[in-house]
C-alpha cells in the first residue's frame, strides 16, 4: 500500500480533529532479505563480543549457515522480531545447551554452518595450529613437562571497549589473535589459547618464545604507522619458564604459568629497585617484553639484548622475584 493510499483510508477512518492532532506520521517499509541479513550480521557480531569476553570463545559463522538462518528467519509480516526469534531458537539456545552440557568448553573456537536443512555449531580445535605444532595424546596424558609461558596482553582493554565499543575492541583483538598466531606458528608454538583481551601461548624453548615476542612488537609497531590513532595497538608480553601441568583437554596450569600473568600486570610502583636496575619513574608500560631471571639464564650467549628491571612481588606467589627486560627495538 502506497502512502498516498494510506492517507487516504485514515481520512475516510478518522474524524478529521483527529488527525489534525497528530504530529507526524511515519510510513514503515516491509523488511527485504538484504535488511535481515544486516540484522543477522549485527546479532551475530553482539553474540561474538559476548563468547569472546564471557568465554574466551572465538567462532566462525560460514556463508551457507548465514543464508539458511536468512531464509528460515524471513517472513515479511513479522520483520525484525521473527528473525530475532529465530536467531535465539537455532543459534543462542542450542549454544547455551552445548556449554552447559561442556560439548564446548571455555578457550574453544567453534565453527557454525549448515547441513542440509540444520544449523551445525561444532568446536574446532583449542590449538588453532598445525598438527606437527599440537600435542599428541601421549603428551597430553604425561600431565607435567618443562615450556616456556609467553602472555600477549592489549593494553587499556578496558577504557578501549567503553570508548569504541565492543565490535570495535572485538575487532581489534583479531588483529592480534591473526599476527599472534601466525609468528608463533614459524616458531612451533605447542599451544595456544585466547584470553579475551590476549592470549596465551607455550614453547618448548625459550629463546622461541623471546624471538616470537621481538617479532609480535615489530609487526605490530609496523602495522600502527598505517592506521589511524584510535586503532593503534598496544601490547604487554611476559615470559616465564618451567614445569606446566597438562590437564586432559591440553590447558596449561601451576605457578609457573601464573607467574607469566602476574608479571604481565607489574607497574613501576610496584619495583623494588636495586642496583643495576631502573628507578620507578623508568618502568616501561607498554609495548614491553619482560622475563624471569630464569628465562634469562636459558638464554646466555643466544644473541638477545637485555637490562635488569629489578625485583618484584609477584601475587600469590613467594619471595621477591629479579625481572629483566628485552630490549627489542
Amino acid at each position: 500500500m502506497k502512502e498516498k493510499e494510506v492517507m487516504a483510508y485514515l481520512e475516510k477512518a478518522f474524524r478529521p480533529e483527529f488527525l489534525n492532532r497528530i504530529d507526524k506520521i511515519i510510513f514503515f517499509k516491509t523488511l527485504g532479505i538484504k535488511d535481515i541479513k544486516k540484522i543477522v550480521k549485527r546479532l551475530l557480531d553482539d553474540l561474538k563480543v559476548r563468547l569472546l569476553k564471557e568465554w574466551e570463545i572465538t567462532f566462525r559463522f560460514e556463508d551457507e549457515a548465514l543464508n539458511l538462518l536468512c531464509k528460515k528467519g524471513y517472513d515479511p509480516m513479522y520483520g525484525a522480531r521473527h528473525i530475532i526469534r529465530t536467531f535465539e531458537q537455532l543459534i543462542v539456545e542450542p549454544l547455551s545447551e552445548k556449554l552447559t552440557a561442556e560439548e564446548i568448553l571455555s578457550g574453544e573456537s567453534i565453527a557454525i554452518d549448515a547441513k542440509g536443512d540444520e544449523i551445525v555449531i561444532k568446536a574446532k580445535t583449542r590449538e588453532k595450529l598445525p598438527d606437527e605444532y599440537i600435542l599428541t595424546e601421549s603428551e597430553v596424558f604425561n600431565t607435567r613437562r618443562s615450556e616456556a609461558i609467553m602472555v600477549v596482553d592489549l593494553c587499556g582493554s578496558t577504557r578501549i571497549s567503553n570508548k569504541y565499543g565492543n565490535i570495535f575492541f572485538t575487532d581489534l583483538v583479531k588483529v592480534i589473535e591473526d599476527k599472534v598466531q601466525k609468528i608463533s606458528q614459524e616458531h612451533k608454538a605447542r599451544f595456544l589459547k585466547g584470553l579475551g583481551d590476549g592470549f596465551l601461548v607455550t614453547f618448548l624453548e625459550p629463546e622461541q618464545a623471546v624471538q616470537s615476542a621481538i617479532e609480535i612488537l615489530k609487526v605490530i609497531q609496523k602495522y600502527n604507522k598505517d592506521v589511524e590513532t584510535k586503532r593503534r595497538i598496544d601490547l604487554r608480553i611476559s615470559i616465564s619458564s618451567g614445569e606446566v601441568e597438562i590437564d586432559s583437554r591440553g590447558d596449561r596450569r601451576g605457578e609457573r604459568v601464573n607467574m607469566g600473568f602476574r608479571l604481565d600486570k607489574v607497574k613501576g610502583k610496584d619495583l623494588h629497585e636495586t642496583v643495576g636496575g631502573i628507578k620507578k619513574s623508568e618502568m616501561p608500560e607498554r609495548n614491553r617484553i619482560l622475563i624471569t631471571e630464569h628465562v634469562l639464564l636459558d638464554l646466555e650467549e643466544k644473541g638477545f639484548v637485555f637490562r635488569k628491571i629489578g625485583f618484584f612481588e609477584l601475587e600469590g606467589i613467594l619471595g621477591r622475584h629479579k625481572i629483566y627486560e628485552v630490549l627489542w627495538e
